[in-house]
């Protein structure tokens, strides 16, 4: 009633997440919203997020673009990384590679998992920058020990494939397959690529399609 947006904020999260009081997605997008024209850059990410789902809203990639770029204008981390990949993917924009690596740089310095996985595997593909393998690697591995499991896949393609420079190495290549594997927060689409990945180098070894311990954990 008194208009505070901390307070329309925290409503949003109860009502998103049915804490406290019914699960009502349409409620807490009117709350976020209200917090979000106050410039609460948590709640402009949260409204962002449910407008790029769709959910309790219509969905609007491009208002979900305004409202990542003004909370990451702010300094969140995680609108920083969405941003990103909006930008990087072309999502409710036009596609800019560059600018994506500049907003994942700055997520990835603040410690961001999936900033630094992102930003590592453009620098080893030399998307929206030049490529650097060992940049790469560095905030592959920052991400990876954080339990990021798509870090730990994108390590194994770098060393299968010797990106950016990198020597190409089967074995550390396989290592990295089977951590993405056995990481209890992979999901599907981890599991998969990693899978492909893991059986293409039983192929160029000449083993065939055996996947004898290869099941996830």
């Amino acid at each position: 009633e008194q208009n505070n947006a901390d307070s329309q904020f925290a409503l949003g999260v109860m009502h998103e997440n049915g804490r406290g009081c019914m699960k009502d997605e349409k409620a807490a997008v009117t709350f976020y919203r209200k917090a979000a024209e106050q410039g609460h850059a948590d709640a402009q990410y949260n409204l962002a997020s449910m407008l790029l789902e769709g959910r309790g809203c219509e969905k609007d990639e491009n208002a979900a673009l305004a409202l990542y770029r003004k909370a990451a204008n702010q300094g969140d981390v995680m609108a920083q990384t969405a941003l990103g990949i909006m930008l990087a993917e072309g999502f409710g924009c036009v596609k800019d590679e560059k600018a994506a690596v500049a907003l994942y740089r700055k997520a990835a310095a603040q410690g961001d998992a999936t900033a630094q996985n992102n930003l590592g595997w453009m620098l080893a593909e030399g998307r929206g920058c030049e490529a650097n393998g060992e940049e790469a690697l560095y905030w592959l591995h920052k991400s990876e020990k954080q339990g990021n499991a798509y870090a730990q896949e994108s390590l194994g393609e770098v060393y299968e494939y010797g990106k950016a420079g990198i020597k190409k190495d089967l074995d550390e290549a396989e290592k990295w397959y089977r951590k993405a594997l056995a990481n209890p927060n992979a999901d599907d689409v981890v599991k998969k690529d990693a899978t492909v990945g893991f059986e293409r180098i039983k192929k160029a070894r000449g083993e065939g399609g055996d996947r004898r311990g290869l099941e996830c954990k």
